[in-house]
C-alpha cells in the first residue's frame, strides 16, 4: 500500500487529465456491462388510452334508412371523447351508455390536438335492436401479446417488445395512462409465409402479472410485480460494439413447452453509429419448421451472441420470413438507465 503511495504521488497533473480523458472516452464508447435476467418468455399487454377515442364510424339503420350521426357531426378518428351532454365518461361502455339514455340532439364534447371542442349529434334508433345509437366505434385499449426481453433483478423492471405499440392511424407510440401486464397462454404459431407473415397464437389470462409504465419507440418498459424470474440466472449485457457478424441465438417461446433457444445468425450490422437495428436470419431448422421463421408475437425475444445479451428481435422481412430485424439492447437499457 505505501508503494502505491508513492506511485500516486508521483502522477503529474497532465498525466491525471490524460487518465480523466481516456476513461471518458471508453465510457462513451461502450456502455457498461450489466447483469440482468434473460427474458424469452411471453406476456400480455394492455394499455389503456387517454379516454374513449374515436376509432372510425357505422351506420346505423333506422327506419331503413342508412345513418351515422357522430360522422355527420364533423367528429374524426383519433377524436378522444370526455363528455356527452353533461355525463363525463372515461370509457367505451360509458359513451354507448350516456347516447342510449340521451334525450334527443345531445352534445358531443371531445379533444383534438390539444384542444377541446364540442359538437351536436342526433341520435337514431335502430332498428335491429331499439337501441339508441350515433353510428361511432369507440376504443380506449390496446392490447397485445408479446415477448420479455431482459428482467432486472434488483427491481422486477423489464423491458419487451423491443418496438413501441403504436395507434394504427397515427403510427406513434400509445400514450400509457394505465397499462397492465397480465399472463398468457402460448398455443401454437401461424406459420409465416412470403408476403403474410405468421403470429404466435395465444389466450389471455385473468391473471395481472405487473404493470406497463411507459410505450416506447424501444419497447414497451414496467415492473413485474409476481416475482417473475426471481431467483433466476443472469447474463451480461454487451453493447453494439460486441456485435459481431456470425452465428447468435434467440430465447422464444412458440409453443405450449415453454422458452427455448433457437439458432440465428447475424447478417448485417449498419456502420453508422445511430443506427438502432442489426439484421438476422432463423437457421434453426425446429423454429424454421414450426413457424417458417420470425412470426408476429416473438418480438422482444432477445438475442445472445458471444455469452452476452446483445439484442432483441423486432420485426420479420415481409417476403422471407426467415429473417428479420434486431434492435441493438442498449437502445432498450436506455429506457431503464442501466
Amino acid at each position: 500500500m505505501k508503494g502505491m503511495n508513492r506511485i500516486r504521488k508521483t502522477i503529474t497533473a497532465a498525466s491525471v487529465l490524460a487518465v480523466v480523458i481516456f476513461l471518458s472516452a471508453n465510457a462513451l464508447a461502450s456502455p457498461a456491462v450489466r447483469e440482468v435476467i434473460p427474458g424469452g418468455m411471453p406476456f400480455g399487454v394492455k394499455i389503456m388510452s387517454e379516454g374513449p377515442t374515436v376509432a372510425g364510424f357505422s351506420d346505423v339503420v333506422s327506419g331503413s334508412v342508412k345513418k351515422s350521426p357522430a360522422k355527420d357531426s364533423g367528429l374524426t378518428e383519433g377524436d378522444v371523447i370526455t363528455k356527452i351532454g353533461d355525463t363525463p365518461v372515461k370509457t367505451a361502455g360509458d359513451v354507448i351508455n350516456a347516447v342510449e339514455n340521451a334525450s334527443g340532439k345531445t352534445e358531443v364534447t371531445f379533444r383534438r390536438d390539444g384542444s377541446e371542442h364540442t359538437v351536436s349529434v342526433d341520435p337514431v334508433t335502430s332498428d335491429t335492436d331499439g337501441k339508441q345509437k350515433i353510428g361511432l366505434l369507440i376504443k380506449d385499449s390496446t392490447a397485445g401479446i408479446g415477448t420479455v426481453t431482459f428482467i432486472v433483478p434488483e427491481t422486477g423492471a423489464f423491458m419487451g417488445l423491443g418496438h413501441g405499440i403504436c395507434d394504427s392511424e397515427t403510427g406513434e407510440p400509445v400514450p400509457v395512462v394505465r397499462g397492465l401486464v397480465t399472463d398468457v397462454t402460448i398455443t401454437g404459431a401461424e406459420k409465416g409465409e412470403a408476403g403474410d407473415p405468421g403470429e404466435l397464437k395465444g389466450s389471455f389470462l385473468d391473471r395481472e402479472r405487473g404493470v406497463i409504465k411507459k410505450n416506447t419507440d424501444s419497447g414497451v418498459f414496467g415492473f413485474f410485480t409476481d416475482g417473475t424470474g426471481e431467483g433466476s440466472d443472469t447474463v451480461s449485457i454487451g453493447g453494439r460494439d460486441d456485435v459481431n457478424i456470425g452465428d447468435a441465438y434467440i430465447i422464444s417461446t412458440v409453443s405450449p413447452d415453454g422458452p427455448r433457444k433457437y439458432d440465428v445468425r447475424i447478417e448485417c450490422i449498419p456502420a453508422a453509429k445511430d443506427a438502432k437495428s442489426f439484421e438476422i436470419r432463423v437457421t434453426d431448422p425446429d423454429l424454421i419448421e414450426s413457424t417458417g421463421g420470425i412470426v408476429r408475437g416473438m418480438s422482444g425475444s432477445p438475442v445472445f451472441q458471444n455469452g452476452r445479451l446483445i439484442g432483441a428481435v423486432t420485426h420479420v422481412m415481409i417476403n422471407d420470413p426467415e429473417r428479420g430485424y434486431g434492435i441493438f439492447i442498449d437502445e432498450m437499457t436506455d429506457e431503464v438507465s442501466l
